[in-house]
């Protein structure tokens, strides 16, 4: 599987830019308030990256179960403050006896959380992302709470791109495919 992850990070140019990234943490701390909350902007990841924490999430993230906060250093120097801060969402499904995966890859509705003709995605899949529900990874699509600006939220881009991907750690028995990338990707997501 390692080959596969190096194959795949070292062919894509866009994930260069993690050659400028930080992840400092040395423990998880539980966060029970919901996806739009301080603990999401800039100025919580960047309190989470200075105390050296990554969020184990609460009930309140029907997704998501481990956020790490992300830093990525300037060209021009080596400062770290919130508007370098990005962030890794994990989600993680641990199923007894199999992986559980019932397809090769998931959906662009289960990533990105998108309708398809106006109506919820519905198929089958025990795998899901669904990014674009989230005020803290779609700042301008959701409606956050009063009192909360819109540059409260970290801006990503293709010099600070966020990660986000989902695992199984259930039983397998396959020895390909364990890791599959991003077939299509928004310009300034990335998406595994």
């Amino acid at each position: 599987m390692y080959n596969q992850l190096q194959t795949h990070f070292g062919e894509a140019e866009k994930w260069k830019s993690l050659d400028n990234a930080y992840v400092n943490f040395t423990h998880f701390a539980p966060v029970a308030s919901g996806p739009d909350s301080f603990a999401f902007t800039k100025d919580g990841f960047f309190a989470g990256w200075q105390r050296h924490v990554a969020y184990f999430l609460d009930k309140n993230f029907e997704a998501f179960d481990i956020a790490i906060p992300i830093a990525f250093r300037s060209h021009n120097d080596d400062t770290i403050d919130p508007n370098r801060l990005s962030f890794m969402v994990i989600s993680i499904k641990n199923s007894e006896g199999n992986d559980m995966i019932r397809e090769p890859v998931l959906p662009r509705e289960c990533v990105e959380g998108v309708m398809s003709d106006g109506k919820p995605y519905t198929k089958d899949v025990n795998v899901a992302l669904t990014l674009n529900k989230f005020k803290f990874i779609n700042p301008d699509g959701i409606p956050g709470r009063v009192g909360t600006s819109d540059d409260a939220w970290v801006q990503t881009g293709p010099e600070k791109p966020f990660i986000a991907f989902a695992m199984s750690l259930g039983d397998t028995e396959r020895r390909a495919n364990l890791f599959i990338g991003e077939k299509t990707v928004t310009p300034f997501i990335g998406i595994v």
